[in-house]
């Protein structure tokens, strides 16, 4: 059976939003390598809408970082799941899905393969940790206390224990925090 992945930047005080973080090349390294474990990125529409701007053109031209670059063109070829009742996605391996995101990656981690991750998507996120999905939380805390943006656990209302299970130090003082959910 397949896990889904929670992979997460987010600040000290629990903000998660792309421009608060610290993205470096060594950041986009440990990224690009946390990719080979997975089979298919899960997104919602806003998270997806960012990705698509900026990563296939990194990935095509080869400008940008070595890191950068990496991460570019790893998950260029990750197939890749939009959840949106509206949005439909075209290109760069993705395929749009408008029905229940919960119900959906039910079905998808029953069958065989390699794990899912689910990228960033705050709401997304939500819904998935509330209905218990959630395996293993990859999270970057970044030494930033941002003041604003959405807050990764906003609406949590039950205690739920995580065990630790890697902790890695990145250059720039963020910390890669690898979770495993008690579920």
């Amino acid at each position: 059976m397949r896990k889904l992945i929670a992979g997460i930047n987010t600040t000290l005080d629990g903000r998660c939003d792309h421009r608060t973080v610290i993205a470096d090349d060594d950041l986009h390294r440990y990224s690009a390598a946390q990719l080979d474990r997975i089979e298919i990125a899960l997104f919602g529409r806003n998270t997806y809408e960012l990705f698509l701007s900026h990563w296939p053109g990194v990935a095509e031209s080869g400008v940008g970082a070595a890191g950068e670059v990496a991460y570019a063109r790893a998950i260029r070829p990750v197939p890749k799941i939009v959840f949106s009742k509206s949005y439909v996605a075209e290109g760069w391996n993705t395929t749009s899905v408008a029905t229940d995101a919960v119900s959906a990656i039910r079905q998808l981690k029953q069958l065989p393969g390699k794990d899912l991750l689910l990228c960033a998507s705050p709401s997304l996120f939500t819904s998935l940790r509330e209905a218990g999905l959630i395996d293993e939380y990859h999270l970057v805390l970044h030494p930033i206390v941002a003041g604003t943006g959405p807050v990764l656990f906003r609406d949590a209302t039950a205690l739920q224990q995580l065990k630790l299970v890697d902790a890695q130090q990145l250059k720039s003082g963020a910390v890669a925090l690898t979770y495993l959910a008690n579920t």
